[in-house]
């Protein structure tokens, strides 16, 4: 179960295929924009509950630009910065916008919902004392910063069933 959770929790850019070689490619694989534009901080299990994070990390350093250089842009603010898809572009241009870590938030649910539910069934099975498990989701106000924006869900031990059912009418196409 330790490995299953360990798994279950990564996503980051070292998970990227070698397909990963344009922007077409963000647009045809959301697997790949969920990865490129996220990292797992962490996962801790404390006196009463686990907690899984995961930043929000559009920033990348010179050698993520060079190892997957048409995934990234020169950034006006911060360096490089990561592409997003044509999906994500055009939610944020409504009139309303609809912000890139709503819309990665969104998709990393759609996709890895059925993931993320079986490693919180683990983190159960193998922690018994704990009562709940956090899921934080992280986006930094710049790559330096402390400053963010948290999303947190906790699911309680006995509304693990609600809680399916909560993120598959939220995340999940009706």
């Amino acid at each position: 179960m330790a490995l299953i959770i360990a798994d279950k929790t990564r996503i980051s850019r070292d998970r990227l295929s070698e397909k990963a070689v344009s922007t077409k490619a963000i647009d045809e694989n959301e697997h790949i924009e969920v990865n490129l534009l996220g990292q797992t901080d962490c996962l801790v299990i404390k006196k009463d509950h686990a907690l899984v994070k995961f930043n929000y990390h559009p920033y990348a350093n010179f050698e993520e630009v060079e190892k997957y250089p048409h995934l990234f842009k020169v950034s006006k603010h911060y360096g490089f910065r990561a592409a997003v898809s044509a999906d994500a572009k055009k939610l944020h241009k409504f009139a309303t916008p609809i912000d890139n870590f709503s819309t990665w938030r969104h998709k990393y649910w759609k996709i890895y919902h059925e993931r993320t539910m079986l490693t919180i069934y683990c983190l159960f099975a193998l922690f018994p004392h704990i009562d709940f498990v956090k899921i934080q989701m992280v986006d930094y106000i710049s790559p330096e910063s402390t400053s963010s924006e948290l999303v947190e869900y906790q699911i309680a031990k006995q509304e693990l069933g609600r809680f399916e059912k909560f993120i598959e009418l939220k995340y999940m196409k009706r």
